[in-house]
């Protein structure tokens, strides 16, 4: 509220009355500012994410069952979770990797037999060639 407007009502309801007026709308600031917005912030930026049909149903029944939005139970899921707390994640990342280690460490091997096994039959017919 101006200066200027602030006196005018003032002037028009008496100075007591718009101390008190303003006063409220100091009280009335700081709960919005210091209070709701703690309770209630307000959504600045969208997330997309994608899931599956099956996660998208089982998370909306357990939304349902906590009576929040998906948005919410997303929300809250992720404030609480933590990949350092939860050893069964940190278990599987772990299982994948050494699969995916396994895997390439496979795959290297059969490439280097393939190549010992070209170099064998290039080295034989490149001694066909001087003979």
């Amino acid at each position: 509220m101006s200066a200027v407007a602030v006196e005018a009502l003032m002037n028009h309801v008496g100075w007591s009355n718009a101390l008190r007026i303003r006063q409220l709308r100091l009280e009335r600031d700081i709960y919005n500012i210091y209070i709701m917005e703690d309770v209630m912030p307000s959504t600045t930026v969208q997330v997309p994410v994608l899931m599956s049909l099956t996660q998208k149903r089982r998370l909306a029944r357990k939304a349902k069952q906590a009576n929040l939005t998906m948005g919410e139970l997303l929300r809250q899921g992720g404030e609480r979770f933590s990949p350092i707390e939860d050893p069964a994640v940190l278990d599987h990342m772990a299982n994948q990797v050494i699969r995916s280690t396994t895997k390439t460490i496979l795959a290297i091997d059969k490439t280097l037999a393939m190549m010992a096994e070209s170099e064998r039959r290039m080295a034989k017919d490149s001694a066909k060639g001087r003979g």
